[in-house]
């Protein structure tokens, strides 16, 4: 975990982290300003989570989810300025291309390590991506987007041209495990409710 540094800010006692950004490998501090070291440490453990998770492109932990929910828009904004998450603007989006297409432009140029999609992952990506909202439309409203439809798209897939995309079944698992991850980040911004995708089962 990072150890919080002590400074002071207006006189009074303050904590800070030096960490490297998981965006662009760079090193730079996150100042808290004035908190209790107990509040400090558990900071920490949450950068270290997000750090972790950016390092081994995994997707960040429902309780680290519900934590970041709660927190103010200005302690969000400091998270965001360290390279450490994304805006809190993406939220806003409701419709299925402008959700993609920012989810996209948030993992578009990484390494893997650094949280974004390499360019081979960023390829098929784009080709889920693609697929979906040539299936369910642009402005289909994801809180309109049932499990009973991603099981239709499921077998659109694997449907031979010209009534489907005529995919291999270890294609179309693929692209049902991309489709149920960005679901799932839809689900802890919030956007929706329940993932659609996640009881569906993706072969081995």
């Amino acid at each position: 975990m990072p150890a919080p540094k002590p400074y002071q800010s207006r006189g009074k006692s303050a904590y800070q982290f030096r960490i490297m950004r998981p965006d662009n490998g760079k090193r730079t501090w996150l100042r808290l300003g004035s908190v209790s070291k107990s509040t400090a440490e558990e900071i920490g453990r949450q950068i270290d989570t997000i750090l972790e998770c950016a390092m081994y492109n995994r997707d960040l932990p429902p309780s680290l989810c519900d934590w970041l929910a709660g927190v103010s828009d200005d302690v969000y904004k400091l998270f965001v300025g360290a390279g450490l998450l994304m805006s809190r603007e993406v939220a806003s989006c409701s419709t299925l291309k402008l959700f993609l297409d920012d989810y996209k432009a948030s993992k578009q140029g990484g390494t893997g390590r650094s949280g974004g999609w390499k360019p081979t992952t960023e390829k098929s990506r784009k080709q889920t991506i693609d697929d979906l909202v040539k299936h369910f439309g642009a402005m289909r409203n994801l809180e309109d987007i049932t499990a009973g439809d991603a099981e239709d798209w499921y077998q659109w897939l694997q449907k031979v041209q010209p009534k489907g995309r005529g995919l291999s079944p270890a294609t179309a698992a693929k692209r049902l495990k991309d489709a149920r991850q960005f679901f799932r980040y839809a689900v802890r911004k919030k956007l929706i409710a329940d993932n659609p995708f996640e009881a569906m089962k993706i072969p081995s």
